[in-house]
């Protein structure tokens, strides 16, 4: 890579004293080049002097260029990058999400213009930054909330530094929030019996948490299940079973799932084609 400091002959009304723009010629490998005018130009009534200083100023502007451009070759990032919008940068990586998932990050948006406006260059998010907006979190939402929303806020900055727009992600730096670990409760068999013994207006909400319940699937992997992802099985050794095998939504993670009788009688027939599942009757008993 070459810069060269060079001018360019402007027009001018009398041209026995010509005008000139100054600008830098930049040369990258594989013969790719770039012109970048610096909005300096040396005019005919400029004084020795004055066109000298315009001309350091040049020379100034082009060793910092080629520090920027050194620095971007070996993967730092330039004054330029780090100008870029985080909050924008944020809301194009919140676009890319679905389901559930968009909602945590549409949430993070929304305090985010709350907390800091819709414009915060990259060289401002720091470890302080970063503490400052989880101190506001904590004031407005849960401890859960607040470690969820973060956790958006962090896998951003880890995109950025895939992007080149940060060298390390700042909130590496940061610590952890402590989420106190809570409790679980299970249901009882005679508890799902009483579910499944209860009205619902909707019928196919509590058929769908039956399901789950005998199977562990979340809500959002149930309502998108194909039969196309229930496939014969032999998990028991007793001859003909299923199994559902499916990637998670949230995690990514494919899952092998033996479904028993009372999962299959809630699923019903399989149909020809390749439908969605839709649980069938009521079957516990």
């Amino acid at each position: 890579m070459k810069v060269h400091l060079r001018k360019r002959k402007l027009r001018s009304k009398n041209p026995s004293k010509p005008r000139y723009s100054l600008y830098l010629d930049i040369y990258f490998r594989k013969g790719k080049r770039k012109r970048e005018f610096l909005g300096i130009y040396l005019e005919p009534q400029d004084e020795a002097s004055y066109k000298n200083e315009k001309l350091k100023l040049a020379e100034n502007i082009k060793a910092k260029r080629m520090i920027e451009l050194a620095n971007e070759a070996h993967g730092f990032p330039t004054k330029e990058k780090l100008n870029q919008n985080f909050i924008e940068y944020f809301k194009k990586q919140m676009n890319k999400r679905e389901g559930n998932s968009r909602i945590a990050w549409d949430n993070t948006y929304k305090h985010l213009l709350k907390w800091c406006g819709d414009n915060v260059p990259f060289s401002e998010v720091d470890r302080e930054w970063l503490e400052d907006f989880i101190e506001y979190m904590q004031t407005k939402v849960s401890i859960q909330s607040s470690s969820t929303y973060f956790a958006k806020v962090k896998c951003s900055l880890t995109e950025s530094v895939k992007d080149k727009i940060l060298l390390q992600n700042p909130a590496s730096f940061v610590d952890p929030i402590k989420v106190p670990q809570s409790s679980r409760e299970y249901l009882t068999i005679d508890e799902i019996k009483r579910i499944n013994d209860t009205p619902f207006h909707y019928d196919f909400v509590k058929r769908a948490f039956l399901f789950s319940c005998f199977t562990g699937l979340r809500y959002g992997d149930i309502a998108t299940l194909k039969w196309s992802q229930i496939k014969e099985t032999n998990f028991n050794g007793n001859g003909k079973s299923f199994a559902i095998h499916k990637r998670q939504a949230k995690t990514g993670v494919i899952n092998h799932i033996p479904l028993n009788e009372t999962a299959l009688k809630l699923i019903g027939e399989q149909p020809p084609n390749d439908a969605l599942v839709s649980c069938q009757n009521d079957i516990v008993g």
